[in-house]
């Protein structure tokens, strides 16, 4: 049972980490859409 608690809690902690990286690069792209627009 235990062992199963950390599986998921790994999953769960590799999730979070790909959705964190997911959310800074958009963020960084929707940065670098702006940064483009107003440099023209």
């Amino acid at each position: 049972m235990k062992k199963f608690l950390n599986e998921h809690e790994s999953k769960l902690l590799v999730f979070m980490f790909c959705f964190q990286v997911g959310a800074l690069l958009s963020v960084t792209y929707i940065i670098a859409e702006w940064i483009k627009i107003f440099l023209k």
